[in-house]
């Protein structure tokens, strides 16, 4: 019987060694929410997907389901859109911590499409601004990251979240809006990962 093969955009998460070849990956996927996949081979050095599934690759990826696991079929990293991230240590430190904090939130196989494309927006502004001091990227992280509490529904509307939450906008005057508020804003995301039992 053949499998359906879905093919979807993702991040990876992380990864663990599973027997001496195979790798057991951790995805944040655009049409299949977070799951956990195995990849046969790759840890022997010889699969061509192995150099597509490494901590924190962003691309599109193909999976088939199995009767109790995920299966990789193919993958293809997108360097691009981490590229200048990863020469930049506060950019990719801020980076991996968004994608961190996905990790510890989402719970179970949901599509969640427009979560999705609010964390590959603020992650490709991330890479492609010019300049980016460690204040900005602490304000970009916050905004991220109450962008993803309003959309799970930890994070209501207020008058500290308005501007914030009701567009997935991501520019420099947002972010010196957002230091501005920066100690409600931080006030409201703890209260926002306490009601999610982080």
């Amino acid at each position: 019987m053949a499998h359906h093969i879905y093919q979807t955009e993702a991040f990876v998460v992380g990864t663990l060694p599973r027997s001496e070849a195979d790798k057991s990956i951790l995805f944040f996927t655009r049409e299949l929410g977070m799951i956990r996949a195995v990849a046969k081979g790759v840890r022997l050095g010889k699969s061509k997907l192995s150099g597509h599934l490494q901590d924190y690759t962003y691309g599109t990826f193909a999976f088939v389901k199995g009767r109790d696991v995920w299966r990789i079929t193919d993958a293809s990293a997108l360097p691009v859109l981490i590229r200048n991230t990863k020469a930049d240590k506060v950019r990719y430190e801020t980076y991996v911590k968004i994608l961190m904090l996905l990790k510890r939130m989402l719970r179970g196989e949901e599509s969640h499409p427009v979560l999705f494309d609010l964390v590959k927006s603020g992650l490709t502004y991330l890479n492609d601004v010019p300049t980016l001091t460690q204040d900005e990227a602490l304000a970009l992280e916050c905004l991220v990251i109450i962008r993803v509490l309003h959309a799970l529904g930890y994070v209501g509307e207020s008058a500290s979240t308005k501007g914030f939450t009701d567009t997935h906008e991501f520019s420099h005057m947002l972010l010196q809006e957002l230091l501005k508020n920066r100690s409600s804003i931080i006030k409201t995301i703890n209260l926002g990962l306490r009601e999610s039992h982080l």
